[in-house]
């Protein structure tokens, strides 16, 4: 067997090969570089394209606003009834309401033809009013919904959605996002097809190496560990590269965006690769994968959405601790984080008291039910199958069936509970700390006994110390008299 320091010092040597053939060999490997940059590149700075682009144009359902002109002559008393009520309604989010002669000022403000309107007989611009609905009702059928309410009033011309065109911007931006996606997918195979092509050419050139070795006893593992360094190394330095691409680009024009967003008045500035916005991108793209396994839990009674969102936590966590140099794709690796996090939920929330704490009594929960031939008691040469297949003792397989079988009781029941359920519940039979009869026999005594003790020693007394002692120690706090009335008596 391989010592560890030996195993060790193998990778250091294929680490510190590859790395000196690239260097041997300056021009090819630049060039191979290079071509990795620009296809890694390409899709990522057409990825920022897209999302400054949505970052320019914000949120569309903010966007959507409806505008709701009345006809010549309506009155202002109307169009404030008309906004009241739709305040009331619970899809709308804001109304404001635009009276004519503020229409007309203000346009008088902006609009340069203050002498123009000047000679205008009355004022031809009506009362408006403008609504915005809540984001839940910021969609086509919310909006239509919206728009036949206001159209109903007789007193409206003209109901107007404003933000068509920012709706058309977004679904233009989000088919822009899919065809980003398929070619993504076709730049980064063409990236795997360069790396293999090197890889390939590289095996070629030694090939007679690699036949020596092989005749001298030397593994597949031994022969494959210096082309694996030589396709990280590609992978790697061609990832630096096309960041620092990406970044170059977004640097130069960062300033010509920010001076034409100042022209019109905004401050837009360009957002460049943000490595949050990558983890988004990853938990994003495997949410189905997540869903997939939390159906595989739908027979423990529990809710849907929170075995989803458990499984999206675990997900989260995964992505947070992925190490792309280990060798395993993500949704291998990301499988097990799912997992744990869904095994915890259901421990937790399968029963008011968590059955499975140890280890073994984990597996046992998740596996029992699945290992069982049928619904009756397991017998004891399954029991024993079922330990040996399992690692685990027989006493904990029949532990866990038992908590399996068993089921939630209420303590201490209502009436009501108690009449639909036959069996006694636990505050029936479990004994008291204090339920000795013995000690309540002798408590009762003891009290008698003083009691009679107490009274005799009162008849002993004359008149006024019993009424001392009555007064003073052996009445109610309410009661209960001061020294001063003792002195008064």
């Amino acid at each position: 067997m391989t010592s560890p320091l030996i195993y060790l010092t193998r990778h250091v040597q294929a680490f510190l090969g590859a790395l000196g053939r690239l260097l041997r060999r300056p021009l090819g490997s630049l060039l191979t570089l290079l071509a990795i940059a620009v296809a890694l590149a390409l899709p990522a700075s057409l990825w920022l394209l897209v999302k400054n682009a949505q970052l320019a144009t914000g949120d569309t359902s903010e966007a959507i606003e409806i505008s709701v002109y009345f006809r010549p002559g309506a009155a202002l008393e109307k169009a404030e009834q008309l906004a009241a009520s739709a305040r009331a309604r619970p899809e709308v989010g804001t109304v404001t309401v635009i009276s004519a002669d503020a229409a007309l000022e203000e346009f008088r403000t902006y609009s340069g033809f203050g002498a123009a309107l000047d000679s205008l007989q009355g004022n031809p611009l009506p009362h408006v009013i403008t609504v915005k609905p809540k984001l839940d009702y910021a969609n086509p059928r919310g909006v239509e919904s919206l728009q036949k309410y206001l159209r109903a009033w007789p007193e409206v011309d003209r109901v107007q959605v404003d933000g068509e065109w920012v709706r058309r911007l977004s679904a233009i931006l989000d088919l822009m996002r899919k065809v980003l996606g398929a070619f993504a997918s076709l730049l980064a195979l063409g990236v795997l097809v360069v790396i293999g092509n090197a890889i390939r050419l590289e095996i070629g050139a030694r090939r007679a190496e690699i036949e020596v070795t092989k005749l001298v006893g030397g593994s597949n593992a031994f022969v494959r560990r210096p082309f694996l360094y030589e396709g990280f190394f590609l992978g790697l330095i061609g990832g630096l590269l096309a960041t620092a691409i990406t970044a170059i680009l977004v640097a130069a024009l960062a300033e010509p965006v920010s001076r034409v967003s100042a022209l019109y008045g905004g401050r837009f500035v360009l957002s460049g690769l943000d490595f949050l916005e990558a983890a988004r991108a990853l938990v994003l793209s495997h949410l189905r994968f997540v869903v997939h396994i939390a159906r595989g839990y739908s027979g423990y009674g529990l809710p849907m959405g929170d075995l989803v969102q458990e499984g999206n936590v675990g997900l989260m966590k995964a992505v947070k601790r992925f190490d792309p140099s280990i060798g395993v794709r993500l949704v291998s690796f990301a499988v097990h984080w799912i997992r744990a996090e869904i095994h915890e939920y259901v421990l937790r929330n399968w029963r008011l008291v968590k059955v499975a704490t140890t280890k073994a009594q984990r597996k046992l929960f998740f596996n029992l039910r699945r290992l069982k031939k049928n619904l009756t008691w397991l017998s004891p040469e399954e029991t024993r199958t079922v330990a040996r297949e399992l690692g685990v003792s027989e006493h904990e397989v029949t532990e866990m069936e038992r908590r399996l079988a068993a089921r939630d009781l209420s303590f201490d029941p209502t009436p009501a509970e108690s009449e639909e359920d036959d069996t006694y519940s636990p505050a029936t039979y479990l004994p008291a700390p204090d339920a000795d009869p013995a000690a309540q026999v002798e408590n009762e005594e003891w009290e008698d006994d003083t009691h009679e003790r107490l009274a005799a020693a009162m008849q002993s007394l004359d008149a006024r110390s019993r009424d001392i002692l009555a007064s003073r120690w052996m009445a109610g706090d309410a009661e209960k008299a001061t020294l001063h009335d003792l002195a008064a008596k």
